[in-house]
């Protein structure tokens, strides 16, 4: 009797093992094409020769540009999504924190 419940419980862990390997496929299939996804987007970004495209060196100073920690990918895209009134705005506010302000003469 003692065999079968060991033998059940063996069963059990042999299948959870086997769901969660499938669990972890899939996962690194979806975090490649996150990095790979994020890496060709940089890339096109970093390579416009557009002449309005000043934040060319904001890209390639940030150290999340060719960072492959999936946090830094997701902080990166989300400073994308900005509308540039937007970006301008954070940079601006950025400064301001670092750079004392001076009081006019």
């Amino acid at each position: 009797m003692a065999w079968a419940a060991a033998d059940a419980k063996l069963e059990h862990y042999i299948t959870a093992t086997q769901e969660f390997k499938k669990e972890l496929e899939q996962y690194d299939d979806s975090f490649n094409h996150l990095t790979w996804s994020y890496k060709a987007r940089m890339l096109l970004l970093v390579e416009d020769k557009k002449p309005d495209n000043y934040m060319v060196e904001h890209y390639q100073e940030s150290p999340s540009y060719n960072s492959p920690c999936a946090k830094e990918m997701i902080d990166t895209l989300i400073w994308l999504s900005y509308s540039d009134e937007d970006k301008k705005r954070i940079l601006d506010d950025e400064m301001d924190m670092l750079v004392p302000k001076f009081e006019r003469l």
